[in-house]
């Protein structure tokens, strides 16, 4: 009883160890039910697959009782419990294999195979320490608090049952014996019940017949039953069906084969409670015989809460997987102090291997790598490890085929509750394809003709081609991945990259990024190349929906120098025709002006021979002046120096003006002309004076190809959807044939009418639709061969309308009123340095008898006799000897006495810039040559109005 008597808690020899288990004479001994009953109950309770009493002599573990294990010793070297004996609290090993003492164990590395290792030391009650109580699993895992417990108090169960051994065996009085032995089979029971009280699970024993002896109190809380109502019952009222019925046969069974379903093995069961609900649970069941008489202890825990988890982690599991077979991905995890290695299924794919076959370690996953990137991903991870800064980076993987793959690696330190760092995780995705596809795209890039930058969200250069940097010379060192755009401003600016920055750098560098700023941007600027010679450059920015901005930068240096020639070609051009305009009009100035003075003589009337020969010479002169007013007017255009006054007009004003000419042309043909226009007329937006041109050109046409007797009808349409009207001139002519429609509004090209006696220029329809088009109109032809064509222009509406419209325009004739004139004779005075035009007027102005004519041929002695006798009117030449009218007008602007004295110049210079300064230097009108007498004659009366009011 030496065991159990108290004694000092002195340090212990081996040698004493030894001696005192050796004295209680236990080694070697055969099984016996106390301590096979620990085991069971501990594998049953602790959810283990091997428990045992392990006795620890000089060169050997030995197991008193073993559960899971077909051997019943092992050598001492090996074993866990010689470690697990020198302690006073439980010894736990969540995994061998991550611990170095046990690592290497062949108990790890080979049978039966240790994860999981938990040992209680069995110690005297003077602590002298005998083995463990050990309970081991194949796969790693941690004891709950409550489940450490029910381990210490088994191994106090075992010291008990050592020390009940020993009063049994040195009892020298049987009476003695036999109280001590029920002292310590009634504690030991009563500790074996207090467990089986307090346990989480329910524990149940059954007879071989399947009937329930013993409940244990979470039996009673997990089924809804009274101990009562389960004690007596066959246990498979426990089970739903069909395991209740077949309950028995299984019983059955195993007493007749002894081959196990359940017994010794453990599974998921389907359980059903006194209410009829069904849950899973996890039952584990032991063989036990008692007296001779066989029975079987189970064990059940509800793990209806654990499936779920499990079923809710195998689906995230599940969709993990997937989500990284989709999107080429996998995790990786390297423990920091085994640095044991853990790879997904996805590192697999990626890299192209299989479990099987590889196993990651450290060493291994770098040789999987190429040996350029091995020294900069060892660095990064090693900064990791150091300092916990996580890292991301782009490196290649060599494949089992020798080929490599380009992958994104990302990791950061995993740390404990305490700070401490456990391991390194991390990602890893292929990106191959989209390396490769931002290569090509780069390459597409850079065989852009036009210079391409990218910028991302915080204005950095991310992307950019050779073009760019050819065209940005000066800044171009500076160009880099992640260089801000401003800086790139500011190094061309300092060094001389925008001519324009010149001796205003800071001001040209905030217009510059106030441009850069705004949402879409296009303009043109000027740069220096690297030999120093001018460059232009178009400039083209947008931001993109991610907050990046896109910039195209074309070289239009070619463009710019052709544009200047081109632009030289034009002013060379209009110079020629000014010239051109002015030589000609001032002799044909003459010719039709006494041509109209015989056609008109009252003095000296002309035969009827002689009024045909004028009538030709006329024609003649006026065709002659159509063409240069008509070649004049397309240049223009050409030139884009036509100015347009786009107003509201009232269609009826614009044909009230352009009809009367038109029925003039129509009556000496014998054709008619209809009008079809709605009343209210129209108001349309365009200009007056040029959209009138439209249509007497159109209406002389219709005439012109007209048939004798013929008609023409005018017609105007609105369209409200489209918000315009259409002007139409329909004809009875010959048609147009289809092979002459596309070169219809080319110009000089008349579809071989210049064979026939119809007159025209080939001209008309190409200024006509230029002017159309640039008041914001279109025109077309609708033509049948043998019956006519219709001419149409279409123009916008004016806001409000349509609108009405007065009657039309009442035409003035401005000889009427001379002739109409009462009192004293009217005195002109008109400056010419060409005789036959001071000829011409002074046949005109002899015409009319209400006229006194008189003339100088200089503007200074025009403004000598100004000042001597001031005329009732002033008509000028421009292009005079010295002064020319320009500065003659603002001279008598100038001066009050003759500041409202009635100006009107008459010039061959025809260009509307002319006709534009000669109205803003003070002519109170502008005529050009030839004249045009009853025009001359309204100017005049208009002008003399204006003064008198």
């Amino acid at each position: 009883m030496d065991t159990i008597d108290p004694r000092p808690r002195v340090p212990v020899t081996e040698e004493d160890r030894l001696a005192r288990l050796k004295a209680l004479d236990i080694l070697d001994t055969p099984p016996e039910e106390s301590f096979e009953r620990l085991t069971r109950m501990a594998s049953t309770l602790l959810e283990v697959s091997i428990s045992a009493v392990s006795l620890i002599d000089e060169s050997r573990q030995w197991f008193k009782s073993v559960v899971g294990l077909e051997v019943r010793e092992t050598a001492r070297e090996v074993a866990f419990c010689a470690h697990a004996m020198r302690g006073d609290t439980v010894m736990e090993i969540p995994d061998a294999t991550n611990d170095p003492r046990f690592a290497d164990n062949p108990l790890v590395t080979g049978e039966p195979g240790i994860r999981f290792y938990a040992g209680a030391p069995l110690k005297t009650h003077d602590g002298v320490p005998l083995g463990s109580l050990c309970v081991i699993d194949r796969k790693p895992r941690t004891l709950t608090p409550t489940q450490r417990q029910v381990l210490q108090d088994l191994a106090a169960m075992a010291v008990d049952a050592i020390d009940l051994r020993i009063a049994l065996r040195d009892a020298t009085d049987r009476e003695e014996a036999a109280q001590v032995a029920t002292a310590a089979l009634a504690a030991s029971e009563a500790a074996q019940r207090a467990v089986l009280d307090t346990a989480v699970d329910a524990i149940i024993t059954i007879d071989e017949r399947g009937i329930i002896c013993t409940v244990n109190p979470a039996t009673v809380r997990l089924f809804g039953y009274a101990e009562a109502e389960m004690v007596g019952r066959n246990v498979s009222m426990l089970m739903p069906e069909p395991h209740a019925a077949a309950h028995d046969a299984y019983m059955a069974r195993y007493h007749r084969t002894d081959e196990p379903h359940i017994i010794g093995i453990g599974r998921e069961v389907p359980a059903r409670r006194k209410d009829g609900t069904l849950f899973h649970a996890e039952l584990a069941v032991s063989e036990m015989w008692v007296n001779g008489v066989r029975g079987y202890t189970g064990i059940l825990r509800d793990i209806t809460h654990r499936r779920e988890i499990e079923d809710e982690v195998r689906e995230k599991n599940r969709l993990l997987s997937l989500a990284e077979e989709v999107g080429q991905v996998g995790h990786w995890r390297v423990e920091e102090e085994t640095r044991t290695v853990e790879w997904s299924d996805g590192m697999y794919r990626i890299y192209g291997l299989d479990r099987d076959s590889f196993t990651p370690t450290v060493d291994t996953v770098m040789t999987r790598m190429p040996e350029r990137d091995r020294e900069r991903v060892s660095t990064a991870v090693a900064a990791t490890r150091t300092d916990g800064t996580p890292f991301t980076l782009d490196h290649a993987i060599i494949l089992p085929d020798g080929t490599e793959r380009v992958v994104s690696s990302s990791g950061r330190q995993e740390r404990d509750e305490a700070g401490n760092p456990v391991a390194l995780f991390g990602i890893m995705q292929d990106i191959t394809e989209r390396v490769r596809a931002q290569e090509r795209l780069q390459v597409a890039i850079d065989h852009i003709s036009d210079g391409f930058v990218l910028m991302d969200e915080q204005d950095r250069i991310v992307v950019w081609n050779d073009k760019m940097l050819f065209l940005y010379p000066r800044a171009a060192p500076l160009v880099r991945m992640g260089i801000r755009f401003e800086d790139l401003v500011r190094r061309g600016v300092a060094e001389g990259q925008y001519p324009n920055a010149i001796g205003r750098e800071d001001e040209f560098i905030a217009e510059r990024m106030a441009r850069h700023r705004l949402p879409v941007e296009s303009y043109e600027e000027r740069l220096v190349d690297a030999e120093g010679r001018e460059r232009y450059v178009r400039v083209t920015e947008r931001n993109l929906p991610d907050g990046g901005r896109v910039g195209i930068r074309t070289d239009v240096t070619d463009l710019r120098v052709a544009q200047r020639e081109a632009d030289a070609a034009n002013q060379a051009k209009s110079a020629f025709l000014s010239s051109m305009s002015h030589e000609l009009r001032t002799p044909l100035n003459a010719v039709l002006g006494f041509a109209q003075l015989l056609e008109v003589s009252r003095k000296d009337p002309l035969s009827e021979k002689q009024q045909s020969h004028v009538k030709q010479i006329l024609k003649g002169g006026q065709h002659l002046l159509d063409l240069i007013n008509e070649v004049l007017d397309l240049a223009r255009i050409e030139a884009g120096k036509m100015t347009l006054s786009i107003e509201d007009i009232d269609a009826a004003d614009v044909l009230g003006e352009c009809l009367p000419l038109a029925e003039t042309l129509a009556n000496k043909r014998a054709i008619t002309i209809r009008v079809d226009v709605t009343d209210p007329a129209p108001r349309v937006r365009a200009d007056f004076t040029r959209f009138k041109q439209v249509l007497i050109n159109l209406l002389s046409n219709a005439v012109k190809y007209n048939r004798e007797a013929g008609r023409i009808i005018v017609a105007v349409a609105v369209n409200l959807e489209t918000r315009t009207a259409r002007f139409s001139v329909a004809d009875t002519g010959h048609g147009i044939p289809t092979e002459h429609m596309d070169g219809l509004f080319e110009p000089f090209n008349r579809l071989g009418a210049e064979a026939t006696e119809v007159e025209g220029t080939g001209i008309g329809l190409t200024l006509t639709r230029e002017l159309v088009e640039r008041m914001g109109g279109s025109i077309g032809v609708e033509s049948t061969v043998g019956k006519g064509s219709t001419f149409w222009v279409e123009v916008p509406l004016a806001e409000n309308c349509p609108a009405g419209a007065a009657a039309a325009h009442e035409a003035k004739r401005a000889e009427q009123a001379l002739d109409e004139g009462e009192g004293a004779p009217m005195e002109v005075l008109y400056v010419e340095d060409n005789p036959a035009n001071m000829r011409l007027m002074e046949e005109v102005m002899e015409d009319f008898g209400t006229v006194q004519l008189q003339t100088a041929h200089t503007a200074e002695l025009g403004l000598e006799m100004i000042a001597c006798g001031r005329p009732d009117l002033v008509i000028m030449d421009i292009n005079l000897p010295g002064i020319d009218g320009f500065e003659a007008v603002r001279r008598l602007r100038a001066d009050p006495a003759t500041a409202k004295l009635p100006v009107i110049a008459l010039s061959a210079n025809a260009t509307a810039a002319s006709i534009q300064k000669g109205l803003e230097a003070g002519f109170d009108a502008y005529l050009t040559k030839p004249v045009v007498i009853p025009e001359l004659m309204g100017a005049i009366d208009r002008a003399l109005k204006e003064t008198s009011r």
